[in-house]
């Protein structure tokens, strides 16, 4: 939209998580997100191989996050299957998001994605849930740096008071992928 001149540096859109405000500085975009909603810690959840601790938080549309060590071991598109269909979740399901602490405030994550039903190569919504529930459960400050499978270095920024979050922003490199044109007769 900046580059062709159809909105400004600074700008809104409306999506069906609401109306997002974006900041375009050259190949940077800094995006503000829902706050989180309907945190929830420490769930049990009985899966095919076995139990797992997972973390739900809301961030436009629903995420269970999960830590495990040696994240390029897991097996993202199995498990994070069970999880997005888990009745705990139902009716709606939730995407999965695997976590791996990487540092002082840096992880690394992996995303299996409803609607895509299958991993993903990044998900804004899924970052931004990790990086919220490292900051509840691993003391994380903002802001968090979030390595994706696709190799993207995104940074979430946030406001936090005991377990509320508001003024959250998700930032990371925008690049064009794909151009078409509609063509109608």
């Amino acid at each position: 939209a900046v580059e062709n001149k159809i909105a400004a540096k600074k700008m809104y859109f409306e999506t069906l998580a609401g109306i997002i405000q974006a900041e375009v500085n050259g190949a940077i975009v800094k995006l503000k997100m829902s706050d989180p909603a309907e945190l929830k810690l420490n769930m049990n959840l009985i899966l095919s191989d076995g139990r797992y601790s997972v973390n739900f938080v809301n961030t436009g549309v629903p995420h269970t996050v999960i830590f495990v060590k040696h994240l390029e071991n897991q097996h993202v598109k199995t498990i994070g299957k069970e999880v997005r269909y888990h009745s705990t979740f139902a009716p709606r399901g939730t995407n999965a998001d695997f976590v791996e602490v990487a540092g002082k405030n840096l992880i690394k994550v992996r995303t299996y994605e409803r609607g895509v039903e299958d991993e993903t190569l990044a998900c804004g919504t899924g970052v931004t849930a990790s990086a919220i529930i490292s900051a509840v459960i691993k003391n994380f400050k903002s802001p968090v740096t979030c390595l994706t499978k696709g190799g993207d270095r995104l940074k979430i920024y946030f406001k936090r008071s005991g377990d509320d979050f508001t003024d959250v922003y998700l930032e990371g490199g925008a690049r064009e992928v794909f151009l078409g044109r509609y063509l109608y007769k």
